[in-house]
């Protein structure tokens, strides 16, 4: 269900006060397309291929107000299991500050300095957050809205969502307890990512957990402790096929 949330045009909204972890914050993205957002954005994958210097980010806002917004880009890694956003200078947007009228368009271009190695993908996030206006007249808590999208940039011999043959050998994994909870973990010892959706432990949770685990990399999802640890693990890759996936 992910996968189809993030592929397609999308308009989402998001309350936040202070800056989320990113396994949440994705549940909190689908949750909050129901809500009357206002900004469109797309494409909400963005890829540069080899050779690619640049790609366009359209945002378009469609409610009554204007809407500034400020975009910072970050490198996307994954350490010890959990999301990690670094400051970074080889990736900027131009421009990093907008204020998108009502009913207008902004265009936003994606700049790389940074040339991926052969076989090397390079993640990054884009977070695009609103600085909060208080229109003339009105009263209340005004929210922050929180817009976060990946970006992949790809070195020779890679390209986007191409799986490889051995993708079942290099993903794998395990179920691991710590600090009293229990977490689903996986690892990707290819040199791209995966996107896993519709995660199936024996029907016990299928279609319920979606996570990125970036390559060489690994990451952990929180699960229910009472779960049983099942025999085998079956989920959709990259929006593409469903695969059953070896434990560690």
């Amino acid at each position: 269900m992910f996968h189809n949330f993030f592929n397609h045009v999308t308009t989402w909204k998001i309350y936040v006060l202070k800056l989320i972890k990113w396994g949440c914050l994705f549940h909190l993205l689908f949750i909050s397309q129901s809500l009357n957002a206002s900004i469109v954005i797309w494409p909400t994958n963005l890829v540069m291929e080899q050779n690619e210097k640049s790609v366009i980010l359209r945002l378009e806002n469609r409610g009554n107000q204007p809407v500034v917004l400020q975009m910072r880009i970050y490198q996307w890694t994954q350490v010890n299991g959990e999301e990690q956003l670094l400051p970074q200078q080889n990736v900027i947007g131009s421009p990093p500050m907008m204020t998108i009228a009502s009913g207008s368009q902004q265009i936003v271009r994606i700049i790389n300095k940074k040339t991926a190695l052969a076989n090397e993908e390079l993640t990054y996030r884009l977070v695009l957050d609103e600085i909060p206006t208080q229109p003339k007249g009105q009263q209340g808590v005004n929210f922050q809205m929180r817009y976060s999208l990946p970006l992949f940039i790809y070195g020779a011999g890679l390209k986007h969502n191409v799986i490889d043959e051995n993708v079942q050998n290099d993903l794998s994994w395990r179920f691991v307890n710590s600090k009293g909870n229990k977490w689903l973990e996986f690892n990707n010892q290819g040199n791209t990512h995966l996107h896993l959706s519709h995660i199936d432990m024996n029907q016990k949770t299928a279609g319920l957990l979606s996570t990125y685990v970036l390559p060489h990399s690994v990451i952990r999802l929180k699960v229910n402790n009472t779960l049983n640890e099942p025999s085998q693990l079956t989920m959709t890759i990259n929006g593409q096929k469903s695969y059953t996936v070896k434990k560690r």
